[in-house]
């Protein structure tokens, strides 16, 4: 009886000590894994923080570049993507009823 408790005991022992060292595995995976992800995080609002001074910037740039021309073309206006509205459609908001109505010009 005694060799069957010793040998229940050395498994039990076994046992615990590879589910200790699976848990310490984990918990050390995980935290790489947090931090990874902070850091990712952080990287993607840095990114979007130079985006958005690079588009600021960008502005600043065609501004004063159409400040120095003094005049779009209208070959540029459309390289620019404008498009010529169309003098015949309308739209008229009523408030009472708050429906937008088109008038094409028909």
């Amino acid at each position: 009886m005694n060799a069957r408790v010793a040998h229940i005991t050395m498994y039990s022992k076994r046992a615990a000590a590879f589910f200790a060292l699976c848990i310490a595995i984990s918990s050390f995976l995980y935290g790489a894994f947090l931090l990874i992800a902070v850091e990712h995080t952080a990287s993607r609002a840095k990114t979007n923080t130079a985006i958005q001074s690079l588009s600021y910037e960008l502005d600043t740039l065609q501004g004063q570049y159409l400040a120095a021309t003094q005049a779009i073309t209208p070959q540029r206006a459309q390289e620019l993507g404008f498009v010529e509205p169309n003098a015949a459609a309308t739209v008229f908001a009523s408030v009472p009823s708050r429906t937008l109505s088109l008038n094409n010009g028909q």
